[in-house]
């Protein structure tokens, strides 16, 4: 039986979840990141990227977006969900002016879904 943890379907309803990031350097940073159905993959704030020190992949991503469409760099971040450590490939984006810094697209939340019916 699972523990008193929050089942990642239970926040489907919210549309909000916290993510806690993780760093080489083992710094841990929660944030909340939306759930966007709308969106394929993640997104992230640059900003808390380069200050977490995420590493760039070596391809581009074309994005379409509310503001058009845009090639962004891809990065790997490393978060703990559930106690356990994953890793998404997200892209970087200035997220300054919204409300969340970090967006989770659907095929990444059905992804993390997955792995916690694994366990």
């Amino acid at each position: 039986m699972k523990n008193m943890q929050k089942r990642l379907v239970d926040y489907i309803e919210e549309g909000v979840m916290p993510i806690t990031l993780w760093t080489h350097h083992n710094w841990f940073v929660t944030i909340e990141a939306k759930i966007d159905t709308g969106a394929d993959r993640s997104s992230l704030d640059i900003g808390l990227i380069e200050a977490l020190e995420f590493k760039r992949t070596k391809t581009k991503q074309r994005v379409r977006s509310a503001n058009g469409v845009s090639t962004r760099h891809l990065y790997r971040a490393s978060f703990h969900l559930n106690e356990e450590h994953q890793e998404l490939i997200v892209s970087g984006v200035d997220r300054s002016n919204m409300r969340y810094p970090m967006i989770l697209g659907h095929k990444d939340f059905l992804n993390l879904c997955e792995i916690e019916e694994e366990e």
